[in-house]
Formats: structure tokens, sequence, C-alpha cells
């Protein structure tokens, strides 16, 4: 399987169907969406009527969605909470609601990100998360769908989840996270966790303040280096684009389209023959 090229949709100027439009126009294969609010917006990704704008606008373009995020999860911090909690209960109806999205739209990974306040912060809200990751994993699977977790914390805490929650789970790699968090260097860390671990790559580039994105190859974010290693493990899989193409100071550069559209050339160009490069 070659290496294939999709972007982040929260980062397009449109979220939703307009996004999809947009990343077929701009040349990348696929998506991952986020799910347009989840619970704060009462789940509007579960209206059949929405649904269809979706399979329209993917149909269209040949875009298919990769994964989705649910921003209930993402943002409500419900994943270091105990599953019997008021919070671990609104992550787990974020988490099954987004998984009927899943079917609807064929949808083939859930990412589930611990962001800021979902991340653990001591051993107990580890292992609350190793606990909800292993529900989630096991919902999924019934379903068809894979579920990929972003995490935010050193190499040792994220062998320590994925070994505790089993197979069943994979990455979601983030390449500038580790830099930008001080947790780790990519290039090392990815030969710890090892390509059979990683359902999925980010990448985005920083200027040295690491405040925001630049152009990828242009910044601090070791993007040639990590790709490097990428290859030499022999990695094949989706590799998505996550710059913040449309704000400063990565907006200094030109206009986000034309950015977009370059960072997809440079993919193409640095990690475009699959395994083996």
């Amino acid at each position: 399987m070659a290496n294939r090229f999709g972007v982040c949709g929260w980062y397009l100027p449109g979220e939703g169907p307009a996004a999809i439009t947009m990343a077929g126009k701009l040349g990348f294969e696929g998506i991952q969406i986020l799910d347009l609010g989840g619970s704060a917006q009462n789940y509007p990704l579960n209206d059949p009527r929405i649904q269809e704008l979706y399979l329209a606008a993917m149909d269209v373009s040949g875009v298919g969605i990769h994964a989705i995020q649910s921003a209930g999860i993402k943002y409500g911090g419900g994943l270091r909470f105990p599953m019997a909690s008021p919070e671990g209960e609104l992550a787990i109806d974020n988490f099954k609601k987004d998984l009927a999205v899943c079917e609807a739209l064929a949808i083939p990974t859930f990412l589930v990100a611990s962001f800021e306040v979902a991340n653990f912060r001591n051993d107990y809200e580890m292992a609350n998360t190793v606990k909800m990751l292993a529900y989630f994993v096991e919902l999924a699977f019934d379903k068809g769908v894979r579920v990929a977790w972003e995490p935010f914390c050193p190499t040792d805490k994220v062998l320590g989840v994925l070994d505790q929650v089993g197979g069943g789970l994979k990455l979601c790699y983030d390449s500038l996270n580790p830099i930008r968090h001080g947790t780790a260097n990519p290039p090392d860390e990815l030969r710890q966790i090892g390509i059979e671990r990683i359902d999925c790559v980010h990448v985005k580039d920083a200027p040295e303040n690491l405040i925001g994105c630049c152009p990828l190859g242009k910044g601090v974010g070791k993007f040639h280096e990590t790709m490097g290693v990428l290859k030499e493990l022999g990695y094949s899989g989706w590799i998505m684009a996550e710059n913040y193409f449309y704000l400063p100071p990565m907006s200094n550069f030109g206009d986000g389209w034309d950015l977009a559209a370059a960072d997809l050339a440079m993919l193409r160009d640095v990690a475009g023959q699959g395994a083996g490069w």
C-alpha cells in the first residue's frame, strides 16, 4: 500500500461538506473531521439529512473521511475521569453517537485525543484513560471501526497505555506535538513505538518559538528527519497535513489555499512512494 495523503478538516476555513469539497479541489485523498460539536450542539452529525450532505460531498469530490474526532471527548475532559462519573458518561455518550456516524458515513477510524483538558496528569487519571480507551476499542470493534489515540505525554506513558489497552488500540502519531510539549524527540520516539502501532500520522511544522505553524520543512519540527525515520521503518499508510493554514504566523507566508497545496506537494515529494519510498 502506498502512502495516502489527507488533511485535518478543522484547519480548513469551513467545516463539514465545504471542507470535504475543498480537500478534493486541493488534491487530498482523504480528510479527518470533527463532529460539528457533538453533545454541545445536540449531535447534529447524527441527523440523516446532514449526513446526506456529507455523502454527496464525498461522492462529488472523491474524498473519503478517514477519521472522525469527537469534540465532546477532546474538549470535555471525560477521558481521564471514571467511566461512571458524569464526565465519563458524557464521553461515552459522545463516543457512541459518533460511532453511529462512522457506520452511516463509512468512516473506518475513530480518533480520540488526550488533548489539554482531556490529558491525564497522574497515575489515577492514566488508569481511567486506559479503562475508557479499552471500552471504546471494544465498542468500535463490534462495528468494524478502529480506534486511534493521539497522546500528549512522554513515551513511556504512551507505551504504557498501549500495552495496557492491548493490540486493538493504535496511535494517531503527531510529528510536532512531542517537540511542542517537550515530551520526546519524534525520530527517536518513532523507533521506540514501532510503525505496527501507528494508524495514521499528523504532520505540521512550527517556527523556532513553537507558536503556531509554518510550511512543512521550514521550521523546527524535524519534518524531513521524521519522514526519514518513517521511511526507514517501512511506514505505509495515511499521512495527514495539520498545519494551521489560515492562522498566523503561517498565514504570513501567503494565502491559506496555496499553503495547503504547497504542503501537499511537499508530502508527495518526500513520502510519495509508499513503503520503501
